[in-house]
């Protein structure tokens, strides 16, 4: 029985990974609505099909914009809804 809620539960999970990833949140901001890590919001969105990041580059110019004025990597993530890793991972390009 308890595989059975599982399978419900990533049905609901899947469901809602979708339409929020439609609406441009990251996944480090819906794994924090789902209570999920963002790893497993990410293999949602694999599974689905869908686009890592629909506004990729708007993030990465905010971001080197962001760092320009002087802000620190964590909260230039903070502020983004995205991991520092990713902030580094921008600035590095």
């Amino acid at each position: 029985m308890k595989k059975k809620e599982t399978v419900t539960s990533r049905k609901i999970d899947l469901e809602q990974v979708r339409e929020l990833l439609e609406s441009g949140l990251s996944n480090v901001q819906i794994a924090a609505i789902i209570g999920r890590h963002s790893s497993t919001v990410g293999d949602y969105r694999d599974l689905l099909g869908l686009d890592c990041n629909r506004q990729k580059a708007e993030t990465q110019e905010k971001v080197k914009s962001l760092h320009q004025q002087g802000m620190k990597q964590i909260e230039i993530a903070r502020k983004l809804g995205i991991t520092r890793q990713r902030v580094s991972k921008i600035l590095k390009k």
